[in-house]
């Protein structure tokens, strides 16, 4: 992913470079730790989290710790939890689970996932409806290609709103008090950069890495 990487950084200050300077001005909420012992408890929830993610310990023991740690440290956090958002992630999951486990699908998928370059534009096209993470659990399951995969999936995160479920958070952090005309123009700039840079990484990353290599 390092050459990805690379020409997403140049690609970036491409864009930067064609804005106009402007003043950016915002503040940052100072935080006070009040409570060093809860600080460290949460930063091994989180260790305990991250080692779950990798099925170093079970996921199911871990959410429990970490469910029973914050109903007794601090029960006010669970009712900030976007739900909605959540549930949404969940929907995505469970979706794409079954999707799977459907016969025609995986005999389709199968035979049609074989070559390179239909797992690298499947997955960034599927990416654009139910989002690249989740299509790459689903596709994993069909194709050896895990290169053209990988990056497709990548490339996939850009695009639509829904390509990457990194976006749906952002969008949600974003429209927060803010109104309907700046939500419009959020989506619109968001959109419109999102798309020119999925051409460009699509073009430029399949001549470079599936055509050439």
């Amino acid at each position: 992913m390092l050459p990805f990487t690379l020409l997403g950084i140049i690609w970036l200050f491409i864009l930067n470079n064609t804005q106009k300077n402007k003043k950016l001005k915002f503040e940052l909420e100072t935080i006070i730790i009040e409570n060093k012992i809860k600080v460290l408890i949460f930063s091994v929830l989180f260790i305990l989290i991250i080692l779950s993610v990798f099925n170093i310990i079970n996921y199911t023991l871990a959410f429990i710790i970490t469910v029973f740690s914050v109903i007794i440290l601090n029960k006010n956090l669970l009712l900030k939890v976007d739900y909605i958002l959540l549930l949404t992630f969940v929907c995505f999951f469970i979706f794409i689970g079954n999707l799977s486990n459907l016969p025609f699908i995986e005999h389709f998928a199968k035979s049609f996932l074989q070559d390179k370059t239909t797992t690298y534009f499947a997955s960034i096209m599927l990416s654009q409806i139910v989002s690249n993470v989740p299509c790459s659990i689903l596709l994993a399951n069909f194709t050896l290609n895990w290169r053209e995969l990988l990056l497709g999936v990548n490339i996939g995160g850009l695009g639509t709103l829904v390509a990457s479920l990194a976006s749906v958070i952002s969008y949600k952090l974003y429209i927060n008090n803010r109104t309907s005309r700046a939500q419009s123009r959020y989506l619109s700039l968001f959109s419109f950069y999102n798309i020119i840079s999925l051409l460009v990484f699509t073009i430029i990353n399949y001549f470079i890495f599936i055509f050439i290599f």
